[in-house]
């Protein structure tokens, strides 16, 4: 079971929970799946929760089925749902949903399984929404750690550019000609001899 949030302990206490008061199999895995939400809304719709729940034996469940499981669940008081209509925003949700979903909630004293601390929702409500966004947008959009972001400079002033290998040897050959050139502007002639006084040299 593809278990998104990070309350996997949690999750697998649902899901022994469920089962043992009559629970089918199916609703076991959709209560499990909700509860890595921790106490947050799981405002997913049936067809993503089809995606996110495969089948034991592999394959996904209609979404058909999850809705009947979960209808099934709220009336036996497993799950508390609430209808979130087209364009409008979800609790905890950055975008509004374009054709409706479902607000699920865990009803922890009815399933017997105790909550999460806030902080542990907060941060899986926020993991969510970021694994929300990169299935929905991609990476880029995704998770804060998804694309590493450049190491800034901390330095003050204007930063010093790396040094270029091949900017060095240019400036170091060009050096070596100038030396060169004033060498031999410097070194004497056999005309600078004669006017001197001195023998040239053969």
């Amino acid at each position: 079971m593809a278990l998104i949030g990070g309350c996997h302990e949690t999750a697998s206490k649902v899901l022994k929970a469920l089962l043992d008061q009559g629970a089918t199999t199916l609703e076991a895995r959709i209560g499990s799946h909700i509860a890595t939400f921790g106490g947050s809304n799981c405002f997913q719709t049936d067809s993503r929760l089809s995606e996110a729940i495969p089948k034991p034996g592999g394959g996904n469940y209609h979404p058909e089925s999850i809705g009947r499981a979960r209808r099934t669940m709220k009336r036996a008081g497993f799950l508390l749902c609430k209808r979130i209509p087209p364009n409008h925003l979800p609790r905890g949700a950055d975008y509004p949903t374009p054709h409706g979903t479902t607000s699920k909630y865990i009803r922890w004293s009815v399933i017997g399984v105790q909550r999460p601390p806030k902080q542990v929702q907060k941060l899986e409500a926020k993991r969510l929404r970021a694994a929300e966004r990169h299935q929905r947008l991609g990476p880029r959009y995704g998770a804060s750690g998804a694309i590493t972001p450049p190491n800034p400079t901390t330095t003050t002033g204007r930063p010093t550019p790396p040094p270029d290998s091949e900017l060095a040897k240019v400036l170091a050959d060009f050096e070596s000609i100038q030396q060169s050139a004033r060498a031999k502007r410097t070194a004497s002639t056999p005309q600078d001899a004669v006017r001197s006084g001195a023998d040239p040299p053969e």
